[in-house]
C-alpha cells in the first residue's frame, strides 16, 4: 500500500494551491518538514490522490514513519526515506479503498490523517501531520509542522558536584546574613 511518494529533489516544481498550507510551527535543530501547494487532486469514496511539495529544511539523513487515521480511526502505518536534506521536492499522498466500507461509507464526506513522526540522523525532532478532507468530491489538504524541544544537557558528576557546591555556598551566604 502506497502512502508517501518521495520524488527526487531535481524534479521538484511548484503548483497551485487547494486550500490549507503548510504552517510551521517551530525548528528542530534549525529545520523543518513541511508539505504545501497541494495540486492535481481527487477524492472519492474510493480514495483519493494528490501531489504536493515536500520542503524539508533538516540537515541528514530522514525518515518519517506513523499511522494513517480514517475519520479518527486507526487505518494503517506508513514509512518512507526521505534520503538527505535540505531538499525541496514532488511527493504524493494517496490511498487506493483496499477495506471495505468504502471511504465515506456513510456519505460522501471523510477526513484522512498521516501522522508523521520525523527522524532525523536516527533521532526525533518533530511531527509533521497532514490531514486530507473530501466533501462531496471536493479535497482540501493542509499540513502542519511540530517539533520537539531540544533536548537539555545532562550534567556530567563533576557538575553536579560544582552546583552542589554552589548552592551550599549560597545557602551559608544567606544564613550568615540572618545571623548578623
Amino acid at each position: 500500500m502506497a502512502a508517501v511518494l518521495a520524488l527526487p529533489a531535481a524534479q521538484a516544481s511548484s503548483g497551485g494551491r487547494i486550500d490549507g498550507s503548510s504552517l510551521p510551527l517551530g525548528k528542530a535543530n534549525g529545520g523543518s518538514l513541511t508539505y504545501d501547494t497541494f495540486t492535481t487532486s481527487s477524492c472519492s469514496q474510493d480514495g483519493f490522490s494528490t501531489n504536493a511539495i515536500a520542503r524539508m529544511t533538516l540537515a541528514g539523513h530522514v525518515v518519517v514513519s506513523g499511522q494513517t487515521l480514517l475519520d479518527g480511526v486507526s487505518y494503517d502505518s506508513f514509512s518512507e526515506d526521505l534520503e538527505t536534506g535540505p531538499a525541496t521536492f514532488d511527493t504524493k499522498f494517496l490511498r487506493p479503498r483496499e477495506n471495505d466500507p468504502p471511504f465515506g461509507a456513510s456519505s460522501s464526506t471523510y477526513t484522512f490523517v498521516f501522522n508523521a513522526n520525523v527522524i532525523n540522523e536516527g533521532r526525533r525532532v518533530g511531527t509533521v501531520v497532514t490531514t486530507i478532507t473530501c466533501t462531496s468530491g471536493a479535497m482540501t489538504a493542509a499540513s502542519v509542522w511540530s517539533a520537539l524541544p531540544e533536548p537539555v544537557p545532562a550534567l556530567p558528576p563533576f557538575g553536579w558536584a560544582l552546583l552542589a557546591l554552589l548552592l551550599a555556598s549560597a545557602a551559608s551566604l544567606r544564613l550568615n546574613r540572618r545571623r548578623a
